[in-house]
């Protein structure tokens, strides 16, 4: 008795990044070898209609009929299904679907794609592979939806720079911009640098990365801020975007009060910490300052009556006699004439 044995067939798992248009399989089975393909979700939600899967037959993609195809003569089929609905700028878990293939008569063997949007994976263009087995990919543009932590500095407007510090993943990459809120500085990507752990360098206008440690302090110049002028608190803003992610943004308020910190021209504390200092604060408030109007005691003329209080003894003899709150003159001592016991007028 002959005993029939339908080849198995096995199939790739691959890891690819959320920015990839497609997730590419390896099937690996027999010659000519007929299967049908389907998806279905894990995690993932994506199309699952035959539509949606390609193969690819040696010279071309080929849209999937629904119904099967065949191994090529080497036994492999490069297999891809569309995910460009996966893509976002949501930080999420991974997420995954399978790839279901069935030879005909035989029993169902699946593939589990998994979709990350970390940075890491893989992208698979929409290009022809390098050889039959090995599908065309790339590592350029990875998508990351990591989040990333701005800080929202207070600087005092004698400071040259206001410096951020940002916290996300280690070597996590970003681009870096800056944008006007009240404050007007210089949006110019070579007014942004950067702290790399030994030395401060000029953005170049693309992208960085995050330290080793998931932090980067950015500073950013203010010094056309400086003025004498007392004014309001005024701001603006540091905005990081990771590759493929959404924007977050810090807020810089330069303040001339007394208050805030300066940032100098030094290299940082720590990779987290850079140098500060409050030495030198500016302070624009303003100050009042009366104008006094004193009378000169000689051009005032007392009136007959007005009797002026002397004491008994001639304790207030050199001091400055005062009239309804008015300086009036110094009382003297007479060379010729004791001073009086009681009250006199001041007529003389």
């Amino acid at each position: 008795m002959t005993v029939s044995t339908i080849a198995a067939v096995s199939v790739s798992n691959p890891t690819v990044n959320e920015a990839s248009p497609y997730a590419v399989f390896t099937l690996t089975g027999t010659a000519n070898q007929t299967v049908s393909l389907s998806t279905i979700d894990g995690s993932a939600d994506i199309n699952n209609n035959s539509s949606n899967i390609e193969y690819w037959t040696g010279t071309t993609w080929t849209a999937y009929n629904g119904t099967s195809t065949n191994l090529l003569s080497d036994g492999t089929l490069l297999v891809r299904v569309g995910i460009t609905q996966e893509s976002d700028t949501i930080n999420e878990l991974d997420e995954t679907f399978q790839l279901q293939v069935t030879p005909t008569g035989g029993a169902t063997y699946s593939g589990t794609a998994t979709i990350v949007d970390d940075g890491n994976g893989i992208i698979y263009p929409n290009a022809n592979p390098t050889n039959p087995t090995t599908p065309a990919s790339n590592t350029t543009g990875l998508d990351d939806d990591r989040v990333i932590g701005i800080s929202n500095p207070t600087v005092n407007e004698a400071s040259p720079y206001a410096v951020f510090t940002l916290t996300g993943a280690a070597n996590q990459a970003v681009s870096l911009s800056t944008i006007d809120g009240s404050a007007d500085i210089n949006n110019s990507s070579s007014n942004i640098e950067y702290w790399t752990g030994t030395a401060w360098i000029t953005y170049n206008g693309t992208s960085t990365n995050l330290l080793f440690n998931g932090t980067l302090l950015v500073r950013v110049d203010i010094t056309q801020e400086s003025d004498t002028i007392n004014e309001l608190d005024e701001t603006f803003q540091l905005l990081v975007t990771p590759t493929g992610g959404a924007t977050y943004s810090g807020t810089a308020t330069i303040v001339d009060a007394g208050n805030g910190v300066i940032y100098p021209n030094a290299n940082p504390t720590n990779p987290t910490t850079p140098a500060t200092t409050t030495t030198g604060l500016d302070d624009d408030r303003v100050i009042g300052i009366s104008n006094p109007t004193v009378k000169d005691p000689s051009t005032l003329v007392l009136e007959p009556n007005l009797k002026l209080d002397v004491k008994t003894d001639s304790q207030l003899i050199g001091d400055l006699i005062t009239a309804n709150g008015m300086p009036i003159l110094t009382l003297l001592a007479h060379p010729a004439r004791p001073m009086p016991s009681t009250s006199a007028a001041a007529t003389e």
